[in-house]
C-alpha cells in the first residue's frame, strides 16, 4: 500500500509508518523503525496530559500531519477524559498535499480504497485508550468539519497569525530532509510566532541548535532520555510567573 510517494512499511512494535525516497534514493521513515506508535507515545502523550494537568487552554499545534498519529493521539485523550470539544484548538501543519488529501479523503469517506494506515493507526490508538475505532474517526470527523481541527500546508502564510498555541509538537522530518524547519532561524521565528506565554514544546531530536534556540526564548529544557537508540529527546515549558499582589 502506497500514500503516493510514500511506501508504507511495518515498524519494530507492529504499528505502520511511511517511508519516503528521496531523489538521489536516500531513503527515510516518519517514524523510529523500533515503532512508530511507540514513539509517538513517548515524545508526545505525556505533555499533552501536562497541558491538560496544568488547565491550559487545549491549543495545539503539531508540525508535520504525517499519518495522523499525534492527532489521532490528540482526539483519543481528549474523548477519554470528556473534555469539552468546543475548548480544542488543533491545527496541524503539512506542507505535503498528497499527505492531506489522502487523510481527508479518508476522513470524510471520499475514497472506497481498502488498507488504509489510517485505518491501521487508529485502531491502534482506539485500543491504546479503551476506545472504539468509530467513535473515535466519528470524533476526528466532527473536529475537522466544525473547524476545531484545521490542517494548512504553508506555515509561511501564517506567521503574522496572531493565534498562540500552549502545545507544540514538532514532529517534522529531520534535519537531512528538510533543514530549514531545524534552523536557529527557522525555529526562533516559529517559537516567537506561535507559542503562548504558557507553553510546552516536544520533540523527538536534541540538537543544540534547538536547545539554544528554546532557552533563548524563554523556555525551560528539562532533561528527557530518546526513544530507543536515540540518547535524548526534547521536551521544554515556559510558564507566565503569577503576578503578587
Amino acid at each position: 500500500m502506497r500514500v503516493g510517494a510514500y511506501r508504507k512499511v511495518i515498524t519494530k512494535d507492529g504499528s505502520p509508518t511511511l517511508e519516503w525516497q528521496a531523489s538521489d534514493g536516500r531513503t527515510e521513515t516518519m517514524h523510529s523503525p523500533d515503532g512508530a506508535w511507540s514513539e509517538t507515545l513517548y515524545i508526545y502523550a505525556h505533555p499533552l496530559e501536562l497541558l491538560l494537568e496544568k488547565n491550559w487552554p487545549a491549543s495545539i499545534l503539531s508540525m508535520g500531519l504525517g499519518v495522523g498519529y499525534v492527532e489521532f493521539m490528540v482526539a483519543a485523550l481528549l474523548l477519554k477524559r470528556k473534555c469539552d470539544d468546543q475548548l480544542l484548538n488543533l491545527t496541524s501543519f503539512e506542507k505535503d498535499s498528497q499527505l492531506v488529501e489522502s487523510l481527508c479523503d479518508w476522513l470524510l469517506g471520499n475514497t472506497h480504497e481498502k488498507d488504509y494506515i489510517y485505518d491501521e493507526t487508529l485502531k491502534l490508538i482506539a485500543d491504546h485508550y479503551g476506545l472504539e475505532s468509530s467513535s473515535l474517526k466519528m470524533t476526528l470527523k466532527s473536529f475537522y468539519k466544525q473547524g476545531l481541527w484545521q490542517i494548512k500546508s504553508q506555515i509561511e502564510d501564517h506567521k503574522q497569525s496572531p493565534l498562540k498555541y500552549n502545545l507544540l509538537l514538532y514532529d517534522a522530518f529531520s534535519g537531512h530532509s528538510q533543514p530549514e524547519l531545524w534552523s536557529n532561524h527557522f525555529l526562533e521565528r516559529f517559537l516567537q510566532n506561535f507559542a503562548a506565554e504558557n507553553c510546552i514544546f516536544s520533540t523527538y531530536a536534541a540538537t543544540g541548535v534547538l536547545k539554544r534556540t528554546l532557552k533563548s526564548q524563554n523556555f525551560q529544557v528539562l532533561k528527557k532520555a530518546g526513544f530507543a537508540l536515540k540518547r535524548e529527546s526534547t521536551l521544554a515549558v515556559r510558564e507566565k510567573l503569577p503576578q503578587h499582589p
